[in-house]
């Protein structure tokens, strides 16, 4: 439990370093579970674009959480796409 509150917190401030134009998407597709056409239609992006950022907050968010065994299996969960 205490890793697992100790990982969410590491993964919060991995998140807060993240450009709005990248956390966001994210933010909507990973914790409010829209899909793609829903966040496109929200951010007035087109699709391709929404993936795109969402791919590179998940590449920035590696970067900055490497190192940390635990919380690299945690975001290795986020590549589900």
């Amino acid at each position: 439990m205490e890793d697992q509150i100790s990982d969410r917190l590491l993964i919060e401030d991995a998140l807060k370093t993240l450009p709005d134009e990248f956390k966001i998407p994210l933010i909507l597709r990973d914790q409010a579970g829209m899909n793609y056409q829903e966040i496109s239609f929200i951010l007035s992006l087109p699709e391709g674009t929404v993936k795109s950022r969402i791919a590179r907050a998940r590449e920035r968010l590696k970067g900055e959480l490497s190192g940390n065994q635990r919380v690299d299996q945690n975001v290795k969960g986020l590549e589900h796409e």
